[in-house]
């Protein structure tokens, strides 16, 4: 699923996986913190972020790619191959 955001050449692409039930889909939290990052690239730019319950890693994902330091997206054993999906879709992008 391609997500556009403010300020980014390229979308972000998120690996949703309905299989996996609530952790395989975009929040709308994820959302808003996204277009959060958007409209203001310094809450994440420079510093290192931790994503708890990531699923898809939605929130992960945009924050690299408005510039932070460092990102940590964790879930449940079961789930990392969704977070790792969304984070391969977007090399071109963090």
């Amino acid at each position: 699923r391609p997500l556009r955001l403010r300020g980014l050449g390229q979308p972000l692409l998120i690996a949703e996986c309905p299989d996996h039930g609530i952790p395989g889909k975009v929040w709308d939290g994820g959302l808003v913190l996204a277009e959060a990052f958007a409209m203001d690239p310094s809450l994440v730019r420079g510093k290192r972020v931790v994503e708890l319950g990531a699923g898809t890693a939605l929130v992960g994902a945009a924050a690299a790619a408005f510039g932070a330091r460092e990102v940590v997206v964790t879930d449940l054993e079961e789930h990392v191959d969704v977070m790792l999906g969304t984070m391969d879709l977007n090399r071109h992008v963090i």
